[in-house]
């Protein structure tokens, strides 16, 4: 058949027909030994497009196997991303191929008999739409294929031109005005057939086609289906089948909330219902309270008129917080304990009570959540007590200002919960501690150090070991945000306390390898050390050569690598607080076990061992200084190698949703789900910020550095993928410039030409108002070192961006003005729009101090 066209014999191994051969491929390809699978893949991607075009057909035409069918199905969905880059690279596939094949498409979904091949034949009959689009080639049979399937009454048929349009919304191209209408048409038609399957369909295509539209008076237009979409919802969740509509209308209320407006009290109704109903699966009552959360997060004022749900909002919040296990050896004895279940009802309950406060403010949250917390906290059910307290401890972020006048009495509630029978409830009295600490630092520490400090030394005592653990960490908050010398009184009972279970925790862990509480007091020791500085001086004796050998003993594998790394931590911010004079006489021997770590280990360390022996280093260089210039050749490879790692960006799936944790997942407006690993973002924005502390505390010794950095750095300031990288890029171009003066006016000239014209591009392009301050201090840094390098052609293109920049600002104040406008302006929004300005404000500081320079520049001249 002309459709079934097939690569010459030629290009297949051996004499066997083809057709079997590349079936063989596809069977290997579901094989469960995966050498045989690996095999089979290499050999699959090693074919020519066209020879997997013609296989792939073949294969779904013809084999009496499903899972074939499907498997063929996936791979041409596959293929077409793989069809358009290579039309980018000028090697275009011949066109009667790809007309063949889009005929063999539309042919096999109506004929295969199978549901599960005729789903992905939807998905790859979508994704070949949507590269049709992209090449300008137009494919008017699958509009026509859509639009009879749309209306047949087949229920098969219908299902299949719901899920094209779920998939690729934007079919219809530069159409779209003129097919909108038919499009609700057949969504509404859809969601009243007496087809439940049918009907959950529409529901996601039409969120999927809303979600698409850019103006907002076009999506409007849908809104009379909210009432229908809401009946399906509810029937869907009460038989617990398919719960795809739900996140759908998540995805709406993230979106395109406004749509939304006119039928707020009816989302609010039934997705209160879902989430409270105890009878349903957790998983859809997390769901339901998910689209309530997400809707408070994207448009606060809709909520907040509708005040009478706030009450019952919190207090569905509460409501999850209070479904704990009952089981206390298995949480005492739980393995990474610090890993929450992120998946439970407490921590579901806990994550929206802090969302919701943040997005709707204390005025509107408040007097809502502290009745009931009041409440919670005097139960006789530990779990009630354990709620309130974790709820206290969520609430502080989003309810900062109206909470800071209750400090007193909020404290003096939740001190004595500290000696609670239950030790969930002392642990959870900890927790709202800490996050108190943190939340109000510095002045609760200022107000409340007599409170709180003899108290939760006690606590260090307590049987069990969590709470201790959690009580160490406690102090660890309230430290990190105390003056010194509040701290300093405290010190010689807070340090007698930590020697004392340093020793006890150190023997369990020889004894019964018990680490987790070693740990963690490891980490406040460090604190401690870090914020008592000089202070720590008398006490360095009894502790620093037991860590020393500690050090010795551990190993840098899975095991122990934490403890390894706390410990490392811990010696090297004690060196930073003591000062080099009295680190001096023990740094050789921190630093030849560093090196041992660095080397011996190497290969054998896990990921956290790795990350805290980088932030070690740049310590013991802050310490040293130049002193440090010997290790720099051992340090500095690991660092590189983590700075120029590209991050982890993958396309998933359709149907893949159980993805990792581990992966921050976009889904885009054509339904693309890619995620990006935020670990390897991570670890690149921390080696960035160390090799900025290596060219700043090491000086004009780095300049053997330079032509592996500068370029790393000029190149890096335009990484969207991360703030922080963009930050530290920016930050230490003064640092390098510095670094290459003492080798005269022409190699500092040089450098100055290869940063000024990439920083100053950057400037213009800056999405994230933060980093362009950032980038504006790096330049006003630069010219300030180089002096006499700014010359005319630089002042013109500061000149510009200057000039660019003042207009964003003129422009960005209008916003805010039109903003307040608004018909859901009100206080919560004014708040918003303050702290908005007030950026704008640092913003347009920087550019007045670069136009000082810029005048005073062209005065001298």
């Amino acid at each position: 058949s002309n459709l079934l066209r097939l690569c010459p014999v030629s290009t297949w191994s051996g004499k066997m027909d083809p057709h079997v051969h590349f079936d063989q491929l596809l069977h290997q390809l579901l094989a469960e030994n995966n050498e045989i699978r690996k095999a089979a893949d290499s050999a699959y991607e090693s074919l020519p497009t066209s020879c997997r075009l013609n296989g792939l057909t073949t294969s779904l035409c013809s084999s009496s196997d499903s899972q074939i069918r499907q498997l063929s199905a996936v791979l041409l969905r596959r293929i077409a991303s793989i069809v358009m880059s290579e039309h980018d690279e000028g090697q275009k596939v011949d066109a009667s191929l790809l007309n063949a094949l889009k005929e063999v498409l539309l042919t096999q979904i109506q004929t295969d008999e199978d549901q599960g091949v005729r789903r992905k034949l939807s998905d790859a009959i979508a994704e070949w739409a949507r590269c049709s689009q992209d090449l300008e080639v137009p494919w008017p049979e699958v509009l026509t294929f859509l639009f009879e399937s749309a209306t047949s009454e087949s229920a098969t048929l219908n299902l299949c031109s719901l899920r094209i349009l779920n998939s690729c919304p934007g079919i219809f191209g530069e159409q779209e005005a003129r097919y909108r209408p038919v499009v609700k048409q057949i969504l509404w038609k859809a969601m009243t057939k007496e087809k439940d399957d049918v009907q959950r369909m529409a529901v996601q295509t039409w969120a999927s086609f809303v979600n698409s539209l850019e103006d907002y008076q076009n999506k409007v237009q849908f809104a009379e289906l909210i009432p229908t979409a809401l009946q399906i919802i509810e029937k869907s969740a009460v038989d617990q089948v398919d719960d795809e509509p739900l996140k759908s209308f998540i995805e709406l209320a993230e979106n395109s909330p406004k749509v939304l407006r006119l039928f707020v009290p009816q989302c609010l109704d039934l997705m209160l219902k879902i989430s409270g109903t105890s009878e349903l699966a957790d998983s859809w009552r997390h769901l339901g309270f998910e689209f309530v959360v997400s809707l408070a997060e994207e448009v606060p004022p809709l909520i907040r008129k509708h005040q009478k749900y706030i009450s019952p909002i919190i207090q569905q919040a509460l409501a999850f917080m209070v479904d704990l296990d009952n089981d206390l050896d298995a949480w005492n004895n739980e393995e990474n304990a610090d890993e929450e279940d992120s998946d439970s009802s407490a921590i579901v309950g806990e994550t929206s009570l802090d969302r919701l406060c943040c997005a709707l403010g204390g005025k509107a949250v408040l007097t809502h959540v502290t009745p009931a917390i009041s409440q919670m906290i005097l139960h006789g059910d530990w779990r009630y007590r354990h709620a309130g307290l974790m709820a206290l401890s969520a609430i502080g972020e989003g309810c900062h200002t109206q909470m800071e006048a209750l400090l007193a009495q909020l404290l003096s509630g939740v001190l004595p919960f500290l000696s609670d029978p239950h030790p969930r409830v002392r642990y959870a009295c900890c927790q709202a501690i800490g996050q108190m600490s943190v939340d109000f630092s510095p002045s609760f520490q200022k107000k409340f150090h007599s409170e709180v400090v003899p108290r939760l030394v006690g606590v260090l005592d307590d049987a069990t070991n969590r709470v201790v653990a959690h009580a160490s960490a406690a102090i660890v908050n309230f430290v990190e945000g105390c003056p010194k010398k509040i701290l300093l009184p405290y010190l010689n009972a807070l340090l007698a306390k930590l020697q004392v279970l340093l020793g006890k925790k150190l023997q369990d862990f020889v004894d019964k390898g018990s680490k987790e509480v070693l740990e963690q007091v490891m980490t406040t020791l460090a604190t401690v050390a870090d914020g008592a500085e000089e202070e720590f001086i008398p006490y360095y004796d009894y502790f620093m050569p037991g860590l020393k050998d500690l050090l010795k003993h551990l190993h840098g594998n899975e095991q122990e690598g934490t403890l390894k790394g706390r410990t490392i931590e811990c010696i090297s911010l004690i060196g930073l607080g003591v000062g080099k004079e009295k680190f001096f006489e023990d740094a050789s021997d921190v630093m030849d076990l560093l090196m041992k770590t660095q080397t011996s280990d190497a290969g054998k360390q896990d990921d956290v061992l790795a990350s805290y022996l980088i932030q070690a280093w740049a310590r013991m260089c802050k310490i040293l200084g130049k002193d440090f210039l010997p290790y720099l050749p051992v340090v500095m490879p690991p660092i590189l190698a983590a700075a120029k790692v590209e991050p982890e960006v993958a396309v998933f799936d359709e149907d893949e949703n159980d993805v990792n944790n581990e992966w921050e997942c976009i889904t885009l407006a054509d339904q693309t789900k890619f995620g990006i690993k935020t670990a390897s973002l991570e670890d690149k924005s921390t080696a960035f910020q160390l090799l900025v502390c290596y060219a700043r505390d090491v000086g004009e010794e780095f300049v053997s550095y330079l032509d592996e950095v500068a370029p790393l750095m000029v190149n890096h300031l335009k990484f969207i993928l991360h703030e922080g990288v963009r930050t530290a890029a920016a930050d230490s171009l003064p640092y390098l410039l510095t670094c290459v003066k003492s080798k005269g006016p022409v190699f500092l000239q040089q450098l100055w030409a290869t940063f000024w014209p990439k920083l100053i591009e950057c400037m213009r392009t800056e999405p994230d108002k933060d980093v362009l301050v950032s980038f504006f201090q790096s330049l006003c840094a630069c010219v300030e070192i180089v002096e006499d390098g700014v010359d005319g052609e630089v002042m013109g293109a500061i000149t510009r961006i200057l000039h660019d920049r003042l207009q964003e600002h003129f422009k960005s104040e209008n916003d805010i003005k039109e903003k307040r406008k608004d018909e859901d302006y009100d206080e919560g929004v004014e708040e918003d729009l303050a702290m908005e300005g007030e950026t704008n404000e640092l913003v347009l500081n920087q550019v007045n101090k670069q136009n000082e320079y810029s005048i005073y520049k062209s005065s001298m001249n």
